[in-house]
């Protein structure tokens, strides 16, 4: 990978606020504002932070506008350019290694096979570039002022209160003031206390229901009839059982099914080919509609709340399936693989 090229990236994204890479993604400065941390002890001015989004591999133009008019070293375009970083940015990252682009972040591959970024405590903001954290100290006062003395002559200031303040400041606090004042200290006790009151009166109260409807259906019973009182239960020798017959009914014959027939030609195969994983449903669609729009059969299926989305393909031999796979490839994205083979997952 080309190091003036991270430089170019930067400086584009520094001046735009957005830099897509084709067949990689985009990134894009956010805006946070001032904070104040009184557990830190710190407080940081407005700045721009780098955020990165997997799923816009587009292509915008900035990047190679930016090349064409300051080129790298070599006879190569700045197409050319862009495209060997991409393919060296992919490599780096599926060979488990950690891609760290200088002034922007870095970036490398998870557990769940996403790309995943982790920004650098870089300003990009143009306006406040270059400004420090301040550091926050509490002030601590050591004296006070004191108070001169009344120089000889000078007359001493005396406050005598008048019966009104007097009274006001004997005045005792107003009955509603005191009642609030008790509501708001005791809340969660009062609370509580109200809980068990309404629980244990709704409980009476279903209970004395459930027993008046008890009694009034015993109210409502018939009498037994007279010659039911006082009888003993018949003992089962008493009885008479209905004569069952040990033979079994005749069991209609079995007819051999044959299984179901097949629904695809003779030696023809079916084959899913993945091409995305995506987590918001506008994009499922987009694609799905660009998939349809092609000519294929779009596949998609939900799983850890992001969904496959890929190709259903029909073929009769393995070198027709590779065909299909290096068009699929070549008209959407080269990380298509074959998904599904005639009912055998491979991911």
């Amino acid at each position: 990978m080309h190091p003036n090229l991270s430089q170019a990236i930067l400086q584009v994204l520094t001046d735009e606020g957005q830099v897509a890479l084709p067949r990689f993604g985009t990134f894009r400065l956010q805006a946070q504002p001032a904070m104040v941390s009184t557990i830190e002890g710190r407080s940081r001015p407005p700045s721009k932070r780098v955020d990165f989004n997997a799923n816009l591999k587009l292509d915008d133009g900035r990047l190679a506008r930016y090349l064409r008019e300051y080129p790298l070293p070599g006879p190569e375009s700045a197409e050319d350019n862009i495209d060997k970083f991409v393919t060296g940015l992919h490599a780096e990252i599926d060979a488990g290694r950690m891609v760290t682009l200088e002034g922007i972040g870095r970036l490398f591959r998870d557990h769940t096979g996403e790309i995943r970024f982790n920004a650098g405590d870089y300003n990009l903001d143009k306006s406040t570039f270059g400004l420090p954290d301040v550091a926050l100290a509490p002030i601590i006062r050591t004296e006070r002022n004191p108070v001169s003395a009344p120089t000889a002559g000078q007359a001493i200031p005396t406050t005598i209160p008048s019966p009104n303040s007097l009274r006001e400041m004997q005045k005792e606090p107003e009955p509603l003031t005191a009642v609030w004042g008790f509501i708001r200290e005791n809340i969660w006790i009062i609370a509580l206390v109200t809980g068990v009151i309404f629980v244990t009166g709704w409980s009476y109260v279903y209970w004395r229901d459930g027993k008046a409807e008890v009694a009034k259906m015993e109210r409502q019973l018939p009498p037994p009839p007279n010659d039911r009182v006082n009888v003993p239960p018949p003992k089962v020798n008493d009885i008479e059982l209905p004569e069952t017959s040990s033979e079994l009914p005749e069991q209609p014959p079995v007819v051999n099914q044959s299984p179901p027939a097949n629904n695809l030609p003779p030696e023809e195969g079916t084959a899913v080919i993945g091409l995305y994983r995506l987590g918001q449903a506008a994009n499922v669609r987009k694609n799905v509609r660009r998939i349809s729009e092609a000519g294929y059969e779009p596949y998609t299926r939900e799983s850890n709340q992001l969904t496959r989305v890929g190709v259903q393909v029909r073929f009769k031999t393995e070198q027709e399936l590779k065909d299909i796979l290096t068009r699929v490839r070549r008209e959407f994205t080269p990380d298509a693989f074959i998904l599904e083979k005639n009912g055998v997952r491979y991911e």
